[in-house]
C-alpha cells in the first residue's frame, strides 16, 4: 500500500507520541511498515512479530481511508471547533485506527449506578428498594 503523504506524516507523528494508546501505536506501526512494499502479510507478520491476519485486517480497513484521506481531512477541518488542523488530523487518524464498537462490549454504568450496585450486598436496608427503578429519575 502506498500511503497518502499527509496520512503518512500523521502516522509518523502518532508513532512518536508518548501519549498515544498501545493499539493505535501498533496499528500505525503496521501501516508504516507495509508502506510502499509488495503485499506479503506472512512476511510482515514475521518482521513485526504480529499475527498476519491482524495486519491484513488493518491494511484493508485503512486502505479506503488512505485513498479518501484528503476529503476526510477537509470535512474534519470544516467542522466547528477550536483544535488546530494538525490536532484534528491526528484525532482523525486515531479514530480510523480505533476499534469499532462491538455488540459484546461490557455494559457501562454511571458512577451512581455502580455505587448502588456495589452497596446492595453491604447495606441490608437497601435490599428493600425497588431494583427495577435503578438508574431511573426520581419522581
Amino acid at each position: 500500500m502506498r500511503l497518502n503523504p499527509d496520512f503518512h506524516q500523521i502516522l509518523v507523528r502518532l508513532n512518536s507520541k508518548a501519549t498515544v494508546s498501545k493499539n493505535i501505536f501498533i496499528r500505525s506501526r503496521m501501516l508504516l511498515h507495509i508502506h510502499n512494499k509488495p503485499i506479503n502479510f506472512s512476511q510482515f507478520g514475521r518482521e513485526l512479530n504480529h499475527d498476519p491476519d491482524t495486519i491484513s485486517k488493518w491494511h484493508y480497513r485503512c486502505s479506503d481511508a488512505n485513498y479518501q484521506w484528503t476529503e476526510l481531512v477537509r470535512n474534519t477541518i470544516e467542522e466547528p471547533g477550536h483544535a488546530g488542523e494538525l490536532l484534528r488530523k491526528e484525532r482523525l487518524a486515531e479514530q480510523l485506527l480505533s476499534d469499532s464498537p462491538r455488540s459484546g462490549a461490557p455494559a457501562t454504568y454511571s458512577a451512581e449506578q455502580y455505587t448502588l450496585i456495589v452497596s446492595l450486598p453491604l447495606c441490608p436496608h437497601l435490599n428493600t428498594i425497588d431494583r427495577s427503578r435503578i438508574g431511573q429519575p426520581e419522581n
